[in-house]
Parts: structure tokens; sequence; C-alpha cells
């Protein structure tokens, strides 16, 4: 018997041998790969979709479209990345990068020639793999620095020529190439990285602008196309010349290294998310200041508010300031130096407040930064290599420390640092004025527009024949829920806020601390109660662990207009807290709408959300446990509530109106009033609106029409004879 069974293991082993040759069952392993045997061709819709079903890393992080993956990088509506990888109709190893919903770019391969049959798609872990006869692919992100995606591609074999091409398509985009620096900049302190030099900086071809409370363009960068470094399979290594230009993006690989390498070679082309400059320059030096900055357009008449520099300061006593010159150097604006937030030697973005904000007039400008070393080893700031003659610099004394009236520019160059403005549209003030030329069925209706320059792009008046209130902005309490008639550790709640099923933690009402010290409201020295006595909290205690998660689902009314608004308390305290997130449903996935994480301190904060009701029809909020028992999060007062925005003029309450479009300024206008009846009171207003979608209404003016005309009749003509 024992004999048997020795010979049937044996018979055995050997059958699941061949059938993992034949690709008929896999073999596990630490990242989870998933594909169908190499004799079915796995491109096409139905098989993408197959294999797309047994990945769990794939699914969880990636949408299927057809044949076609797609990852929301980045959710944050200011500044959102979208990731596609493949296409809709059949599978592809090309990915497209979008950001803001607004500029894209896109990498293509070359498969002519690739039968379907010898194309084959596997996932492994998050990776996803193409494999053909000559060139094998690898997609997949990276989380390092602000983020990116990797785009590796395999030569299994000496090719022909030493340069792959792969089809570019972009939106909206320059690609910005990063040569070698010259000696001068050598000399003064510029640093260029060995992956920058010979690569590729992306930014808007007509940069966003920076509203308070928009998207977060900065400087219209969208990202960094990082030279390609090459791999051998016996370690050997070289840097790929990359060129873009013409839709062709391509990797023209050493002679030498091809003839000495052993194969397959990598490339490793990375695409990364980065928003700041790829290399350095000095702001400031022991000895001396300096003024860097580049050209601008604004494009309307703004209020600016600050300036943002991306910078890294060796000293808490060094200190910069932003500042706005016009194109005869003349200084405009300037920011307080005193507010450089020192980076301890880390790089990043400081925000100074313009000193006295006033309204900038659409035009040309620089914008600057002025380093203020006070004596210490300096300060760096982070540029880019563009358009020539876009930038300039000059050396200050050390004893500067605000900006010049004049700015003496030593030098121009290309750089584009990374310096960037906030504004704030001017608010447009509209008056109505008496109505003239009034006849029986037409008058001519008077408005003015002040407080602004060139910012109003539409106008008219609106009116009726009774009177009626201002098409203002009005704001719905559709749903309040302050949890005050919950009890201690209650986790069903009155109100129409409910702990979802599935997840693995609860919500549940508290009166007064937490059940562990030192997390949750009250225990650090702060309130314990944001509103009443009752708020609901995360128990991270007992047996939470770490990432669990307690969904707070919605199911109230829900908002009806366009624009939703939730405002809540929230409070985070706990040295080993987690997220709270509040997010919305898309129709296909949970979106973040915001998000906060780590410990914020024993204190109750006030946030107010708007969210967009054409993009979400339903909103939660997620908390996810931290590392230990001290992420007792907390919120409370939730309210969701209608925004309704201020109608336009054809969906006002008046009957009549007039609308004319244009790029208008301050000053008077008129406009005619029709469909009039004799004898008649009328209400009107004047009304003008601005690239924010804002419409302003100014107050009411009545008049009365003239009574008709009677008819003459004709007097008579006598004929003599």
């Amino acid at each position: 018997m024992t004999k048997l069974k020795e010979i049937w293991s044996g018979i055995k082993s050997k059958i699941k041998h061949i059938l993992i040759v034949l690709g008929i069952i896999g073999v596990a392993t630490a990242a989870t790969i998933v594909s169908l045997p190499p004799q079915v061709s796995n491109v096409a819709v139905e098989k993408v979709q197959q294999i797309y079903e047994q990945s769990v890393e794939i699914k969880a992080n990636y949408q299927l479209d057809g044949a076609l993956l797609k990852r929301e990088a980045k959710s944050d509506p200011r500044d959102r990345i979208v990731v596609e990888v493949g296409n809709k109709d059949e599978f592809e190893p090309s990915i497209k990068i979008s950001r803001w919903d607004e500029v894209d770019f896109k990498i293509i391969p070359d498969l002519t020639g690739v039968a379907t049959k010898d194309k084959n798609l596997t996932f492994e872990g998050d990776k996803i793999k193409f494999g053909t006869p000559k060139i094998d692919y690898e997609m997949y992100e990276y989380t390092e620095g602000e983020g990116g995606y990797k785009y590796i591609w395999y030569l299994k074999s000496k090719p022909a020529t030493n340069k792959v091409e792969f089809t570019i398509q972009s939106k909206g985009l320059n690609f910005y190439y990063q040569p070698e620096l010259t000696q001068e900049e050598k000399d003064r302190g510029c640093v260029r990285p060995e992956n920058v030099v010979g690569s590729y900086a992306v930014y808007m071809t007509n940069p966003g602008t920076n509203w308070v409370g928009g998207k977060e363009y900065k400087t219209g960068k969208v990202g960094h196309i990082y030279k390609p470094h090459l791999y051998d399979s016996n370690g050997l290594e070289a840097w790929g010349d990359l060129h873009i230009e013409n839709g062709i993006y391509s990797v023209e690989i050493p002679q030498d290294f091809l003839d000495k390498a052993v194969y397959p070679i990598k490339s490793n082309d990375t695409f990364g998310y980065t928003t700041e400059g790829s290399s350095s320059e000095r702001l400031a030096a022991s000895s001396d200041n300096h003024i860097v900055g580049y050209k601008f357009s604004l494009g309307v008449n703004a209020d600016l508010i600050s300036i943002s520099m991306y910078i890294k300061g060796y000293s808490a006593t060094t200190k910069t300031r932003g500042g706005i010159y016009s194109t005869a150097l003349a200084k405009q604006y300037e920011t307080d130096q005193d507010n450089l937030d020192y980076g301890g030697w880390t790089l990043h973005w400081n925000t100074a407040n313009i000193l006295s904000p006033s309204t900038l007039s659409a035009g040309t400008y620089w914008l600057v930064g002025l380093g203020i070393g006070l004596g210490e080893s300096g300060i760096l700031i982070m540029y880019d290599s563009g358009t020539a003659d876009y930038g300039a610099y000059s050396i200050e004394v050390n004893t500067l420390t605000d900006l010049p009236a004049t700015w003496s520019q030593d030098v121009t160059n290309n750089h584009k640092h990374s310096i960037y403005a906030t504004y704030e549209l001017p608010a447009l003030t509209v008056t109505t004025q008496a109505v003239s030329d009034i006849t029986s069925i037409t008058a001519t209706g008077n408005g003015n527009i002040t407080g602004s320059s060139e910012n109003a792009d539409k106008r008219g008046f609106v009116w009726d024949e009774s009177t009626q209130s201002e098409p203002a902005e009005s704001i719905t309490v559709e749903d309040s829920e302050s949890f005050e008639d919950e009890g201690d550790a209650d986790k069903t709640f009155a109100g129409d806020w409910t702990n979802a099923s599935g997840d693995d933690l609860d919500w549940q009402a508290e009166t007064g601390l937490t059940g562990s010290s030192n997390t949750g409201p009250g225990s650090g020295g702060g309130t314990e109660d944001y509103d009443g006595n009752v708020f609901i909290y995360i128990e991270a205690s007992g047996a939470a662990s770490e990432n669990d998660e307690a969904i707070l689902e919605y199911g109230g009314t829900f908002p009806s207009n366009d624009t939703g608004c939730v405002t809540f308390g929230w409070n985070l305290y706990g040295s080993s807290m987690g997220s709270l997130f509040l997010e919305g449903w898309d129709g296909d996935s949970w979106e973040t709408i915001w998000t906060e994480l780590g410990d914020q301190g024993d204190v109750w904060h006030d946030e107010s959300q708007n969210f967009s009701l054409v993009t979400y029809s339903d909103i939660r909020f997620r908390g996810v446990r931290g590392s230990g028992f001290n992420s007792d999060m907390a919120i409370d007062l939730i309210k969701v509530i209608d925004m309704i925005p201020v109608p336009a003029p054809a969906d006002s309450d008046y009957s009549y109106y007039s609308e004319e479009e244009g790029d208008y300024g301050t000053g008077a206008f008129t406009g005619s009033l029709t469909s009039l009846s004799p004898s008649t009171a009328y209400y009107v207003r004047a009304w003008a609106w601005q690239a924010t979608d804002e419409y302003v209404y100014g107050g009411e003016v009545n008049f009365e029409t003239t009574a008709a005309e009677e008819a003459v009749a004709p007097i008579p003509q006598v004929i003599s004879y």
C-alpha cells in the first residue's frame, strides 16, 4: 500500500507540472498573478473582464470600462488626476494622464505587426503587464513624493535600431526640455539632478488662474517626464536619450549599451505628478540676496491675495518676500517678509499674504521672489527651464529686506520658478437708475456697474408688472442632526444618519469623555462638546484594529439644486489618530470630497464643504482607525444644506428680461424695455454677471408707461371744381 501511495504521489506531481506548463492552473506567489492560458488571447473586452474580476488589487484600484482600466489617482476636485490604461475596444499598453479635467497626454506603443494571439495581458499585484514577442510592458503607480506612474518596457533581444518610438497625444500642454546646465548657471549654484537632465517638464499651455477656493493650478505644471533609466539583466546601466516632438515620444539607447547588454533590457520611464520645479537655484546665500522671477499674464482684473513659493530655508532666520513687477520693472505689490514657514531643510510650499491688497489689472507682469538670508547659509527655490527670456534674476546686497521700487535685472533666462499667486475676483456692484424715454409701449432701462473693471461678461435688465424680491442666493437647511436624543453608547440614531452594515466598526453616541485617555474630545484639555451635550465617535479600543472602518450613511432629504453643502464639527485628537473622510457617490464609486488625518489636537473644528449635485447623488462619512487605541475621532451637528444659487434672469421671478454679452468695464449702461402695456406700472432691476458664475442684481426701480395715444380722425379734403 505504501508503495502504491508513492507511485500515485509521483503521478500527481507530474500531472500538476504539466498543467502549470499548459497554464491551466497557476502558482501562488507573494503577489497574485492573474492571467488566462497563453494560447487564449486576452485583450478582448470579455477576456479582460474575466481576469479583472479575479484580480483583488487591480479591481480595488481601477474601474473597468470595456477593456480600459481607469484610476482616480487624486480625487480632490481642486486638483483631480485620472490615469487610464488601455483602450475600450481592445486592451493595449497605452497610458493617458489627465489633470484638472482640462489637460492630458497619452503614450501609445507601436503594435504594428503583432498578432492578437501574441498579445498577453496579466495582472500581478498592482502591476499591469502586457507581453508581445519582442517587447513586454509593465505599468503601475508609485507614491514617493507627489506620486506618479511607471511605464516600463523590456526589449527581449537586441533590436535592429537603437531608437524605440511611441505616439504621444496631448491636449493643452507644452513639453519643455531640461538641458544640461550652463556654466553660468552652475557658477550661480543651480543644481539639476541626473535624471532631470534630458527630461521634460509638462505645463499647461494656458495656465489656469488660482482663485481662492478654486482649482489648485499653482504654476500650471501638470507633471514631469523623467529621463529613462536603462538596465540590462546583468546590472549594466545607462541613460536613454528622450525626445518629444511632432507627436513622437522616442527613447534613443546608447549603441554601446545595446552591444554589451545581456537581454532582456528594460527602460524605466517615469511620469511624475510633480507640481514643483525639478531643479534648484539660490534665492539667498551667505553674502547676498537674490531676486528671481518669471513673466506671466493675468486675463482678468483680480484682487491679489497671496504669493506662494516652493523653497528650502537653511535656518529659522531666513525669510522671503514675494512680489509683482510691471513689464517696465516697477514694483506693484509685495508680501509680508515675516511669513516664512521655516521648513527645517525641507522643500515646501511657503505662502505669504500681500501687503495692502487691491485689484491687479489684467495684463502681463513679473512674478518674483526675494530671498533674505540675513547672513545665514541661504535659501533654495525650485524651477524648470521654459521659454527663452521667460525668467530673470538679480543679485542684491545681503542687507536688502524689501523689494526695490525698480528691479534691475542682471540676467534674463528661461527659468520658470516655482512661484504662483492666488486671487479673488473683485465683487461687482450694480445700481438700477431711473428709467428714461418712457412711452406707452417702450422705455429705456439705465444701470451702472461699479467696484470692478472688465469683469462683467453679461449685463441687462429684468422687469415685471408687479414688484418682486431680489433674486438673491438663499440657503435652505434640508437636514440638521445634533444627536441630542441619543444616550451613551447608542449606535442607532433617531435622525437620518445611520451606521452602515458590513463595515468593521460603528459610530456611537457619547455625553462625556470617551473610554480611553488622551484621545477623544475633552481628554486633552479641550471642550468635550461641540453642540449641546452629545456627539458621536468611533471607539478605537477593544477589538478594533488598524485600518478598521466605520461608515455613517445619510438617508435624509437630498438637496435639489446643482450645489449642496455639508457643515459639521470634527475632533481628531490622539497620538495614533487615523483619518476621517466625507465622500460622495458618483454612480460608480465613492469619491473623496474632504479628508483630514492624524492628530489635530483636542479642538473642535468647523467644516463646510460644498459638493456638486451633478456629480454626486449620495454622501457619507468614513472613519478609518489609526495604528493604536488613541484614535477616538468624533463628529457632531451635521447639516445638509440646499445651496440655491442666484438665478439667471431667465430663471428669476421677473416675467421679462434683456441680456447682452461682451467684455464690459465699470460705468453706465442702457437697455430697451419692451413688451410693455400703456398706463401700466412696472418694476425693473439692472443686473450683471461675471466669470465666477455670479449674478448680481441692483435695487428695484418703478415707472409707469404713458397712456395710449388716441387715434386722430383724418380731416376731410374739399375738392373744388
